[in-house]
């Protein structure tokens, strides 16, 4: 009894010796990493891919692969120092180097907040679908603007890789090439043929529209069937036909009617349709 007595002292002591040291710890010295930071307090563009922390200030996308005619566009910003208890605006706008209208090609705000007890935001870009971006692409450059609360100076911590996270750099298009389950057609004239008739951005803009596509849906391997795309043609037809006979007809860039398979007019690539309506279509 007095050994086990004995034992039940020494847990006692270790016990109390784990908490001695534990509790400082927790209370002090494991927040020190989150308080060592000595420097301005600055804000500045945070992306990563989360496979290994991997971060980046530039990337692109194709505005084809979303159903939406406004985009939103998620952009990541954090700061350095300390988290206050209050909440802290930031600002942003765009840089030297952007190609993109403003109002035409997207919309920013002019910034966003670090709310209190956080170190981190998200400012939602809005990218806007239009017909110049089906024949060229964009780019918007981001750049953080220093006010009353944040500074753009970095220099006190160390780069987490060989650019400047004071900047994003946003590509953007709605720029296609002929996706594979577009059937193939000759190329020997200029007359639409084929189940789909020629391609255009237009036309599949229009397809994806109508039964609630993406660009990225067209592409190999995406589950297109034989079968989906001869049900698409065959329904997008029928409402090309009704347009028609609505006197509201669908017109190509080139201002030639739009053409699948079952609509009764020729399509000639280049030539435009007269706006004879002809009564038996």
């Amino acid at each position: 009894m007095k050994i086990n007595s004995f034992f039940r002292k020494i847990r006692r002591a270790v016990v109390f010796l784990c908490l001695t040291l534990l509790v400082p710890c927790l209370l002090s010295s494991c927040d020190e990493k989150m308080m060592d930071y000595e420097g301005p307090e600055s804000v500045y563009f945070l992306q990563y891919t989360g496979i290994g922390m991997k971060y980046y200030n530039t990337s692109s996308t194709n505005l084809m692969n979303y159903t939406e005619q406004e985009i939103d566009y998620p952009v990541a910003v954090t700061v350095t120092g300390e988290t206050r208890d209050y909440d802290r605006p930031y600002l942003i706008a765009a840089a030297e180097g952007t190609t993109a209208v403003e109002g035409v090609d997207y919309r920013i705000p002019s910034g966003g907040v670090i709310k209190a007890g956080t170190y981190n935001d998200t400012i939602i870009v809005k990218l806007l679908k239009n017909d110049k971006l089906y024949n060229e692409s964009v780019k918007l450059v981001l750049t953080v603007v220093p006010n009353e609360y944040f500074t753009t100076d970095l220099s006190a911590i160390q780069p987490k890789d060989a650019f400047d996270p004071r900047f994003f750099e946003l590509t953007f298009t709605s720029m296609m090439d002929k996706p594979f389950w577009w059937e193939s057609y000759s190329t020997t004239t200029d007359v639409e043929n084929g189940n789909l008739g020629f391609f255009t951005a237009k036309k599949i803009s229009l397809l994806n529209e109508q039964f609630n596509l993406t660009y990225a849906d067209w592409l190999q391997g995406s589950g297109m069937t034989t079968t989906k795309v001869r049900y698409i043609y065959l329904r997008f037809g029928k409402y090309l036909i009704q347009q028609y006979r609505n006197h509201t007809p669908v017109l190509e860039d080139d201002g030639r009617l739009m053409w699948v398979t079952g609509c009764p007019w020729t399509s000639v690539v280049g030539q435009p349709w007269d706006g004879t309506f002809n009564p038996n279509y």
